[in-house]
């Protein structure tokens, strides 16, 4: 499964073998994706800073209010593959994802209104909080398409190309919203979209 360290800000995923240091940059206060295609959706959180106070909600509705330490804690609840879910927070947290048997495994980037860039393989999966979303979306050839998401919206941009081979994307937003693509042609792999500074 996905565990998160305390003293080394680490994810490890025993089933695809993956490890990565979590930038404590990441650590955020609100995170808005779209339900993703696993079941067994498992939630690992974890404060940095000082206890959080912790909401997460699927479709605006609370399933679980908690307080997050540096221990770190892990929540167990399936998100319908097209319902939204938003974890808010009243300190900063880092929280990472993990389908069934480890599949898919993430860091969440926190929602923000910052451009966010990334390369949508085969599904692209956007999400808005309570305000919504309004903005585009422009593609390395030059296409644009509009982003208008209501309170709590998704959407999903699917068909791309696999293993990267489709254009590059750029969000631009007026609230916040979170990204991710998934289902890239390799097997058990999602990845984020993230702001400039965090996509060179």
């Amino acid at each position: 499964g996905v565990r998160l360290v305390g003293s080394e800000m680490c994810i490890r995923d025993s089933n695809n073998g993956g490890e990565m240091t979590i930038p404590l940059s990441w650590a955020g206060l609100e995170f808005y994706y779209r339900g993703f295609r696993n079941t067994g959706d498992t939630f690992c959180m974890l404060a940095p800073f000082g206890d959080a106070n912790v909401d997460m909600a699927e479709n605006g509705v609370v399933f679980n209010s908690l307080t997050v330490n540096s221990s770190g804690i892990c929540i167990s609840q399936d998100i319908g593959t097209s319902n939204n879910l938003a974890i808010t927070s009243d300190f900063p947290i880092l929280v990472t994802y993990a389908g069934a048997s480890g599949q898919d495994p993430f860091v969440f980037y926190p929602a923000t209104t910052a451009s966010l860039y990334g390369s949508p393989s085969q599904s692209l999966y956007y999400a808005a909080g309570p305000l919504g979303a309004t903005g585009s979306i422009v593609e390395s050839d030059g296409s644009t398409t509009a982003l208008s998401l209501g309170a709590y919206g998704t959407n999903n941009d699917g068909s791309n190309g696999a293993d990267g081979a489709t254009n590059t994307f750029k969000f631009t937003s007026d609230n916040p919203i979170g990204a991710i693509q998934q289902a890239d042609g390799c097997l058990l792999y999602t990845s984020d979209a993230a702001d400039e500074k965090d996509s060179v």
